[in-house]
């Protein structure tokens, strides 16, 4: 046998091993149950991206077998979605370039236009606006300019939508602590977590702080499973996203520590509240 030969029997032997591999999986999946739904009949053939491919993350992943389909291609893909389009994420998106999933170029919708990629590196502006949206550009030794940039936001932050988005940090929170925790997070403590990132309607909040560092590449998501006096659990997340700082927590209806109104937004939401914003 000549070595191209032999070559490509052995890649059709590792896929065949990876296909063997992926239905065992899926066959573990639909015994133990989904993590999110515990669900047993969604299918269990796709990986799942704790933080989204389309915030750059290709390195941590859920194998299949843990997420089922239907969470995973449902309401996990629209809180992505929802946190990806969050206005602040979506404009570094654009700064930084980081493409969609499926290898589109990134684009920040906000009330009078849209701000995108024309290509790899080129930023454009489309507007209806007459006036100027970028003022008083200032060369920077560096090579790179200061402007400033006058545009009115995205998606009002509501009531329902911080609800949105602290789902899309619980649903990392999660995910992150099965990656940590396995099996454990099956248990019934954390099903209070679940039937959050799912919708069930509750009392909780949304925070991030009003600036960031543009500068900042990171992505780093912290969580904390605190059991409280009453032996309940309680889960505390906060991410850090290219400069963003966000939080949430799976209980409680406001942030435990008060912080300064001048340095973060609050948005609080819940039954208590009805269609109500109210802002901290």
């Amino acid at each position: 046998m000549g070595r191209k030969s032999r070559e490509k029997q052995e890649r059709r032997h590792a896929k065949a091993e990876r296909f063997r591999e992926r239905q065992k999986r899926a066959q573990e999946g639909t015994v133990r149950g989904c993590v999110i739904c515990r669900g047993h009949d969604g299918g269990f053939l796709s990986e799942e991206h704790p933080v989204p491919e389309s915030l750059g993350n290709t390195e941590i992943v859920l194998p299949n077998g843990v997420v089922c389909d239907r969470c995973n291609h449902g309401a996990l893909s629209n809180l992505d979605q929802t946190l990806q389009q969050f206005f602040p994420i979506a404009i570094q998106r654009v700064l930084k370039g980081i493409p969609s999933k499926a290898g589109k170029l990134p684009t920040a919708r906000f009330r009078n236009g849209v701000l995108g990629l024309s290509s790899p590196g080129n930023i454009v502006m489309n507007t209806s606006e007459r006036k100027a949206l970028i003022v008083d550009p200032v060369p920077l030794p560096d090579g790179y300019q200061k402007m400033k940039m006058t545009v009115t936001g995205g998606r009002r932050l509501t009531p329902t939508y911080a609800s949105e988005l602290s789902r899309s940090l619980l649903k990392m929170a999660i995910e992150c602590a099965w990656l940590d925790h396995g099996e454990k997070i099956l248990e019934p403590e954390w099903d209070h977590v679940r039937e959050a990132i799912l919708g069930e309607r509750r009392a909780g909040y949304f925070t991030c702080l009003r600036t960031g560092d543009p500068n900042d590449n990171h992505v780093q998501l912290q969580y904390w499973p605190v059991i409280r006096e009453d032996g309940s659990l309680i889960v505390a997340v906060v991410v850090r996203l290219y400069g963003l700082v966000m939080a949430t927590d799976s209980r409680n209806p406001k942030p435990i520590m008060p912080l300064d109104p001048d340095e973060a937004i609050v948005i609080k939401f819940g039954s208590d509240l009805g269609a109500r914003s109210e802002v901290a």
